[in-house]
C-alpha cells in the first residue's frame, strides 16, 4: 500500500510540475457536501468541500496561470519557527511532498484568486464561504462549542480534529525545544497539519472544520476606507493543529497581507446542482483514500507516545535526602525524565522548571543536590522514541517562605501558581503573568487569568501603602487577595521599562496566601512589593 501511495504521490507532482495548461477535465474540483439551512437562516442551501483545498488542487491554478503567491510567508515545520528574516512559501519542499495536505501560505488573495480561477475553469460559482455559511456548517445544525459536542475537557477533540494536542506537543519539544504548558487531554496521531480528511465528519459530513487549518472566509472584518470597498481584515473561521479550539462562533481575523502557515481554503458552490464531476476529480478521490490509510500508520506511530506520569510522590529519607517517585506507565522503550523548580530566598535563588534528570528507567528517583531551607517543586515526564509525553501533577517538598507584612515580597519565591514565567530583567529575577496562555495571534482570546501565591502573615488589619515594581508594554493591572479579602486593585501604566509604583492597600489579620492576580487581560512583570 505504502509503495503504491509513493506512486500516486510520483504520479500527482509530475503530472502537476508538466501541465502547462489545465483543461477543464483535468481539473480537480472539490468534493461536494449539501449544507441545508434553517428557515431563519439568510443563507439558501449550498453545498461545501469535504475537505479543505490540498496542495494538488492549488497546484493546478499555478501550473495553469504562473500565478506568484508572494513568499513571505510565516510558518512552521519541523526545522523551521516562523522569522520574517526567513519567510517560508506555499511551496517549500516540506508542504508539497504530501499533495493530499491542505495547501497553506497561500494568504487570503490566494484563496480568492484560486476560487475565481476554479470558477472561471468550470463555469460554476466557486467562492469562499461566508462567516455565516462556515459557520452554519461548522454546527451543523447543533448549538454550543463545537458540533460533536463541547468538550470542555477537551477529552473527545482528537477523535474528529487535528489540534493542539499530546501529540503536538511532543513534536514541538523534540524539533524546536519549546514545550507549551497546554493541551488537549488526547493523542491525534498529528505534530503539524496533516491529510485531509483523517478524522471523524461532522454531522454534515463535513472534515477537519475545527482543526487542522484555519480556513478564510470571504467575509470583511475591517475595511480600510469609509466607502466599505477595501477590505483591510478578513474573518477567518475555525482553529488550526496549533491551538485548541475556542469554538465554532468566536470571532477572529486576518490581515489581508498576511501569509501564514496555519491557514487554508475551503470552498463553498451556491448552486442548486452539483453538476458533473469530473474524471479527475473523481480520481483524485479514490488517491486520497490511499493517501489516508497510509496516513494513519504514521498516526499509530505518534499515538504510542507514553501516558502521563501518576501517583507522584515526594519524601525524605534518613539520610535527608528528597525521594521522588511515581507509577510505571505502560509500554515498551519508556523511560523518565524529572524536572525541577526552587526557592530559596536565603541563598537569593529562584528558578523555574529544569532538567534534574533523563534517562531513567525505573519510576525513582533520589535527588541530594537540594539546598537546605528551600522549597522545592517537582514534575515527572515520560517518554520513548516517538516523543515526551505531558507532565505530571506537580509535587512539592519543604516550606515556602512566609513573609512578614514588613517585609519586602520578592515574586519569584511563590509556591503555587499558574500561566506565569520567571525571567531575568536588569539583573532581577521577575514574574511575567501571561495574558494568553493559549497563545491565540488574534481574535477573542479566552479569558483566563494568571495568578501566583506567596505565603504571607499579617498581624493586625489595617490600611497600609503598597508598593510595588512592575512593568507593563500596555496599560495593565493586578488585584491582590488575602483569601476571599481584596485587598485592593493595582493599575501599571504603559511603559519599556522598571517602573515603582505607590498604591493603597487594606490589610487583615491573616495568614491567608497573598494571591497576585492578572486583572486586565494584558501581560505584565512583577519584581517584589512590599506594605509600609
Amino acid at each position: 500500500m505504502k509503495h503504491l501511495f509513493l506512486i500516486s504521490i510520483i504520479a500527482v507532482n509530475t503530472a502537476l510540475s508538466s501541465v502547462k495548461a489545465v483543461t477543464t477535465d483535468d481539473v480537480i474540483e472539490p468534493i461536494l457536501q449539501r449544507i441545508s439551512t434553517s428557515e431563519s437562516s439568510k443563507d439558501r442551501g449550498f453545498y461545501m468541500s469535504k475537505y479543505e483545498v490540498t496542495v494538488a488542487q492549488f497546484s493546478q491554478f499555478i501550473a495553469d496561470t504562473g500565478y506568484q503567491v508572494p513568499k513571505n510567508c510565516m510558518a512552521f515545520t519541523d526545522t523551521r519557527w516562523p522569522d520574517p528574516q526567513n519567510p517560508a512559501s506555499w511551496d517549500l519542499p516540506v508542504f508539497i511532498e504530501n499533495p493530499y495536505r491542505p495547501v497553506v501560505c497561500t494568504g487570503i488573495q490566494g484563496a480568492l484568486d484560486y476560487a475565481n480561477w476554479l470558477a472561471q475553469k468550470t463555469g460554476k460559482p466557486y467562492r469562499l464561504p461566508s462567516e455565516s455559511q462556515w459557520r452554519q456548517a461548522a454546527l451543523a445544525g447543533k448549538a454550543g462549542r463545537m458540533a460533536f459536542a463541547d468538550d470542555f475537557q477537551q477529552r473527545e477533540i482528537c477523535n474528529y480534529e487535528n489540534t493542539e494536542d499530546i501529540a503536538n506537543i511532543a513534536g514541538f519539544k523534540k524539533h524546536h525545544q519549546v514545550r507549551y504548558k497546554r493541551s488537549a487531554n488526547c493523542n491525534d496521531g498529528a505534530v503539524y497539519h496533516t491529510v485531509v480528511g483523517m478524522y471523524r465528519p461532522n454531522q454534515f459530513g463535513l472534515y477537519d472544520m475545527m482543526g487542522n487549518v484555519r480556513e478564510f472566509t470571504r467575509t470583511c472584518h475591517e475595511y480600510s476606507d469609509a466607502q466599505r470597498t477595501d477590505c483591510k481584515r478578513y474573518v477567518v473561521a475555525g482553529e488550526a493543529w496549533h491551538w485548541q479550539p475556542r469554538g465554532v462562533n468566536v470571532l477572529d481575523w486576518i490581515d489581508r497581507d498576511f501569509q501564514g502557515g496555519l491557514e487554508g481554503i475551503r470552498l463553498v458552490l451556491e448552486a442548486d446542482d452539483l453538476g458533473s464531476v469530473t474524471a479527475a476529480t473523481m480520481k483524485f478521490s479514490e488517491q486520497l483514500n490511499n493517501a489516508q490509510n497510509v496516513q494513519r500508520s504514521h498516526h499509530a506511530k505518534l499515538k504510542m507516545i507514553p501516558a502521563t506520569p501518576t501517583g507522584v510522590k515526594v519524601g525524605s529519607d534518613k539520610n535527608k535526602s528528597i525521594k521522588i517517585s511515581w507509577l510505571d506507565v505502560e509500554g515498551e522503550g519508556n523511560k523518565y525524565a524529572v524536572y525541577r523548580a526552587i526557592s530559596d530566598p536565603a541563598n537569593n535563588l529562584a528558578t523555574h522548571f529544569v532538567l534534574l534528570v533523563d534517562e531513567l528507567q525505573s519510576p525513582e528517583y533520589t535527588d541530594i543536590t537540594v539546598p537546605e531551607q528551600a522549597y522545592v517543586r517537582y514534575q515527572v515526564f515520560s517518554y520513548n522514541e516517538y516523543g515526551e509525553g505531558l507532565g505530571s501533577h506537580i509535587v512539592a517538598y519543604g516550606n515556602a517562605k512566609i513573609f512578614k507584612e514588613s517585609e519586602r515580597i520578592e515574586a519569584e519565591h511563590f509556591f503555587d501558581g499558574q500561566y506565569y514565567w520567571l525571567g531575568k530583567r536588569e539583573s532581577a529575577t521577575i514574574v511575567g503573568f501571561s495574558d494568553n496562555p493559549d497563545h491565540f495571534p488574534t481574535g477573542v482570546k479566552p479569558h483566563k487569568p494568571a495568578w501566583v501565591k506567596v505565603a504571607f502573615e499579617a498581624k493586625q488589619t489595617k490600611h497600609a501603602q503598597l508598593t510595588f515594581r512592575a512593568m507593563a508594554e500596555q496599560d495593565s493591572g493586578f488585584e491582590l487577595w488575602q483569601g476571599a479579602h481584596l485587598v485592593g486593585r493595582y493599575h501599571i501604566p504603559k511603559g519599556d521599562k522598571f517602573t515603582t509604583y505607590h498604591a493603597a492597600a487594606l490589610l487583615i489579620a491573616s495568614n491567608e496566601p497573598l494571591e497576585i492576580r492578572l486583572d486586565k487581560q494584558v501581560w505584565f512583570e512583577l519584581d517584589w512589593l512590599a506594605f509600609k
